[in-house]
């Protein structure tokens, strides 16, 4: 009887580890263009895309996602270049 109840419990814990799901990408978070321009002159992005409809997307070196919506086309570049140094080799991309 010991047996069985160290066999079941053994199988509870591994079934508590073992799982078929895959934890989902979250999503990248939306954001205000102010905020946007604050991560872009704070240094800590790394990749920006923009589209000709103006959405803005910025991945930034911690991992952490934004989206968010520019004002006028290529402002995301232009805040960019504005910021120098802290932005020099921030990734660009456009649609």
């Amino acid at each position: 009887m010991k047996l069985g109840i160290t066999t079941l419990a053994s199988v509870v814990l591994l079934s508590a580890c073992v799982t078929n799901e895959t934890p989902a990408d979250p999503e990248p978070a939306e954001i205000s263009w102010t905020e946007a321009v604050e991560y872009i002159n704070s240094g800590g992005v790394e990749t920006a895309m923009q589209t000709h409809s103006l959405f803005v997307y910025l991945q930034m070196k911690d991992g952490r996602e934004f989206t968010t919506t520019e004002p006028n086309i290529d402002e995301v570049f232009r805040v960019i270049r504005n910021c120098g140094e802290p932005c020099a080799d921030i990734a660009r991309i456009t649609e």
